[in-house]
Parts: structure tokens; C-alpha cells; sequence
């Protein structure tokens, strides 16, 4: 829009100095032609300027709410195991802004990540890595009770429709939890399974937008960038405490807990 309005007044500029020459040569014919053509443009890029678009989503994710990455996986101390870190689970945590940069009011019915995507755009599919996550609204607030002296963290999710005014923006989590629990239910083989769905590092991923603009409903796909951490580190560390898929560790289950707020480290050790 700022380039686009630099190049009309460099027009018009440019059509007052032709005029200007045009009338010191006597040819003032030609010169009230040039200003009524260049009044004419001007008139009409107003009247478009200001005539009401119907209500267009763009979606971007928020570099500015996540600092260190947006696909976490986490491995725990554990003592029985070879180099002493057990890989259990994956946290998957993105924000995104969705904006509407039309002029009128838009309503929108859901954002999802529909895919995660390697270097190449092609799908990573994992047991680690179920799609689709569902964005919400999420709001956290503290409150202190100052008889008691204590702090309460409380915390609210609000999911779609929304409705977005012109220029409005709406900030929206996707969060999912998965991981190995290490319970009889996971053998040597579906351990195997993980290891080898997760050879190729995620990098992108590929969300669907679904909205409405008056009567016309919206579905548009885009692709954003993800960033991860410990990714080949997780596979590698299945291989190294299972010696490498050939025994079971003797490891105590413990149930992924989708909500938690725990954690174990995301850095390779």
C-alpha cells in the first residue's frame, strides 16, 4: 500500500511539471488535458480506496510468543537407561495470528494443522505427531489471595467461531501432547516404528483456514514454518536405550499427562 502510494503522487508529480511545461510552450490545450486526465485518476483511486472489500483472513505465525522452537521433544533423567535420558514424550505448542485485511466483517469457523511437513513439504507422519490440532483461544491470568498468601494461575480456552472486525487480529494456540508412556503396550517394534517415522525433521506445517465472508465460505491452505527441538535426538536415544530394538529397558510407566506442565529436556544431552 506505501508503494503503491509513492507511485501516485511520483504520477502526479510528474503530470503538474509536463503541465506546467506545456503551458510555457502556449500549449494549453494539451496541458488542461493532462490535469483533467490526472483528476480523473486521482478521483478514481479515492473511490476505490474507500469503497468497502469483503473481509479476507491472513494467517502468520508468532514468532514473537515463542521464542525457542514450536515441536519439543523431551527426554526425562532416568538412571537405568544408557546415558542416563529416557525419551518419552512430545509437546507440539504454535502460536499464530490470524488477521483480517479486508474491510469488512469476517467470521472465523476454525484453524487446524492439517500436516507436519519436512524440508522438501513432504507429510512426517508419527504415533508421535497425530494431526489434526485444533487452535484456540487461550488466556492465562494470576491472582493473589493476600489473607492467605497465596498465588492462584488460572487459565481459560475459547474455541471458534470468532468474528473479526476490519483490521482486527486474533492470536490463537494449537497445543497437543503425545509421547511413550513405556508400558507394556509399547514393544520393541512399535519403538522401532517411532524411530523410523521420525528420520526426517520437521520444518514446516501445513495449516488449513476456514472462515466466512458473507455468504461465500473460505477454506484456504498455508504453510508455515516450524521450528524443532531434539527431533533426531529423541530417535536416536529409542535406539541407543532399547540397544538398539533388541531389549526392553526396565523402566517404570508413567502416564503422559496431555495438560502438564512439566518438562524434560528438549537440548541433546
Amino acid at each position: 500500500m506505501e508503494r503503491r502510494r509513492l507511485v501516485v503522487y511520483a504520477l502526479i508529480g510528474v503530470a503538474v511539471v509536463a503541465a506546467a511545461l506545456l503551458a510555457a510552450v502556449s500549449r494549453l490545450d494539451i496541458a488542461n488535458i493532462l490535469l483533467t486526465v490526472t483528476v480523473l485518476v486521482i478521483a478514481t483511486l479515492s473511490l476505490e480506496a474507500s469503497w468497502p472489500l469483503t473481509g479476507k483472513l491472513v494467517i502468520e505465525r508468532q514468532q514473537e510468543l515463542r521464542h525457542v522452537g514450536d515441536l519439543f521433544f523431551f527426554s526425562y533423567p532416568e538412571p537405568a537407561v544408557a546415558d542416563g535420558y529416557l525419551p518419552r514424550d512430545v509437546l507440539f505448542e504454535m502460536y499464530v495470528a490470524v488477521a483480517n485485511v479486508g474491510g469488512r466483517k469476517s467470521l472465523l469457523l476454525g484453524v487446524s494443522l492439517e500436516a507436519f511437513l519436512d524440508a522438501q513439504g513432504q507429510p512426517v507422519s508419527s504415533p508421535m505427531l497425530p494431526v489434526p490440532v485444533l487452535a484456540e483461544q487461550y488466556r492465562q491470568w494470576q491472582s493473589r489471595d493476600l489473607l492467605a498468601a497465596s498465588l492462584h494461575i488460572q487459565s481459560e480456552t475459547k474455541m471458534p467461531p470468532f468474528v473479526l472486525d476490519p483490521d482486527e487480529v486474533l492470536s490463537l494456540r494449537l497445543r497437543a501432547r503425545h509421547g511413550i508412556d513405556w508400558s507394556p503396550s509399547w514393544d520393541l517394534a512399535a519403538l522401532k516404528d517411532v524411530a523410523e517415522s521420525l528420520a526426517r525433521p520437521v520444518t514446516q506445517g501445513r495449516m488449513l483456514l476456514i472462515y466466512r465472508r458473507g455468504p461465500s465460505l473460505v477454506r484456504e491452505t498455508v504453510v508455515l514454518p516450524l521450528v524443532s527441538e531434539a527431533h533426531e535426538d529423541f530417535a536416536q536415544r529409542l535406539a541407543k536405550v532399547t540397544a538398539n530394538f533388541t531389549t526392553m529397558p526396565s523402566v517404570q510407566a508413567r502416564a503422559i499427562d496431555p495438560y502438564g506442565t512439566d518438562s524434560g529436556f528438549p537440548i541433546p544431552r
